[in-house]
């Protein structure tokens, strides 16, 4: 690449941009905010939020998406509804051989037991519940 050295040096004597300048403010700012929030605020939350805690110095949204997307910083996604059960034919389902009558003459004689899911960060933990 054929550049001038005149040029080299006057670009490295010169002060930093004003962009510069202001990313890096708003990026400290922005990393405190997302970190405040423990980490689930996405890019349209933080931008109403930033712009709530410093309403002198607004900033566009477009802005904290490029800073956020440049920091590595994202929150966390909508929950989606999952559908876990699927409903089987009606001449399937089993009876209810106990009536719903849970009183046991003696231990171990009746057991009941039920299956449910639990939504964590990384999707579905299956629970199963057994009870003599």
């Amino acid at each position: 690449m054929k550049v001038a050295p005149s040029a080299y040096y006057a670009r490295k004597k010169r002060p930093p941009s004003a962009r510069s300048l202001n990313d890096a403010r708003l990026d400290e700012r922005l990393q405190a905010l997302h970190a405040d929030n423990l980490g689930v605020y996405g890019a349209r939350k933080s931008w109403k939020a930033y712009n709530r805690a410093w309403p002198q110095e607004p900033v566009a949204r477009c802005t904290i998406e490029r800073r956020m997307r440049v920091l590595g910083l994202a929150g966390v996604p909508n929950a989606r509804t999952v559908r876990t059960t699927r409903p089987a034919p009606a001449h399937a389902t089993p009876g209810d051989r106990l009536e719903r009558d849970f009183t046991a003459p003696a231990p171990d004689r009746r057991w009941v037991a039920d299956i449910t899911y639990v939504s964590t960060w990384t999707g579905f933990v299956y629970v199963a519940f057994v009870m003599a």
